[in-house]
């Protein structure tokens, strides 16, 4: 079982513990995006501050440890970061991700982002499209199946940002 919104506004402390609420985008998968959302500290819709290191830590742990009590096979590190590449690559192709929920399966928003830009929370569907390769990137350093497609996002997304005029950053690691 996958959460699928995994940001602040979806997380509380209770008992000294991190919970996930708001399971009304859970379906089945291998929890990877979840998990990417943690690592990479992907800024989602409102919840541009990113969860602190330690709550992060904490469900990051927890779900490896949940991972392993349930899986067939063994999350192994080099499985994990490929998991969380692979999350990071659907990140910036999904055209749904860069639009609120109730504006989605309208068209083709992410070739829109080539002649227009909108705001939704703190970012802009292209600061957006623009953090997202490079969270992809990042997540991939450390993968080598994901060299090439590596590369081509960093100079995609250098493009963009020059194009666009949006400073790159990256995020805080676990």
């Amino acid at each position: 079982m996958t959460h699928g919104d995994v940001c602040l506004d979806n997380v509380i402390i209770a008992d000294g513990r991190a919970v996930l609420l708001d399971w009304e985008t859970a379906r089945i998968g291998d929890g990877m995006g979840d998990l990417a959302a943690l690592v990479l500290a992907f800024p989602t819709c409102k919840c541009t501050p990113a969860l602190d290191r330690v709550t992060r830590r904490e469900l990051v742990t927890r779900y490896v440890e949940s991972h392993r009590r349930w899986a067939p096979q063994p999350l192994t590190p080099e499985a994990l970061r490929a998991g969380v590449a692979r999350a990071a690559l659907a990140w910036v192709v999904d055209p749904d991700a860069l639009v609120p929920q109730a504006q989605r399966a309208h068209g083709a928003r992410l070739a829109a982002t080539l002649d227009t830009d909108w705001t939704w929370g703190a970012r802009t569907a292209r600061q957006r499209l623009v953090l997202r390769l490079g969270l992809y990137a990042e997540a991939a350093a450390s993968v080598p199946a994901h060299a090439g497609p590596r590369e081509l996002t960093l100079k995609l997304q250098q493009a963009l940002a020059r194009h666009w005029e949006i400073k790159t950053t990256s995020s805080p690691a676990p």
